[in-house]
């Protein structure tokens, strides 16, 4: 017997619910740099994050967001005036706000 096996037979195996802190949606490719720098910082702050690899459409990129359980998406987007905005999306709540990058990861970590 495999001792994974064992140890669940007899019920000494802790539950397995991984959790991802954040998906990062990247649905204008001309923001992938930007968004991959915002992607590390956010990795280097002790948060577990994911992105798609590829090109992919913004329905599926929620999709994989939503299989992987994370708590949040992080969108990053142009405004008008040509600056960055963040957009946090709380999937529990659906709740989604507006910060600015600095303080992006303070607020992920809050959630937790």
């Amino acid at each position: 017997m495999v001792l994974s096996e064992l140890l669940s037979a007899r019920g000494l195996l802790p539950p397995f619910d991984a959790r991802l802190d954040a998906f990062c949606l990247i649905e204008d490719e001309a923001l992938r740099p930007a968004s991959l720098r915002l992607i590390e910082d956010l990795r280097q702050g002790r948060l577990t994050v994911d992105y798609s690899f590829v090109p992919t459409k913004p329905d599926k990129q929620f999709k994989r967001a939503l299989e992987l359980n994370s708590a949040f998406t992080v969108k990053l987007e142009r405004t008008g005036t040509g600056e960055f905005a963040l957009k946090v999306k709380n999937l529990k709540t659906r709740e989604e706000r507006v910060l600015d990058e600095g303080s992006v990861a303070a607020f992920l970590l809050s959630g937790k």
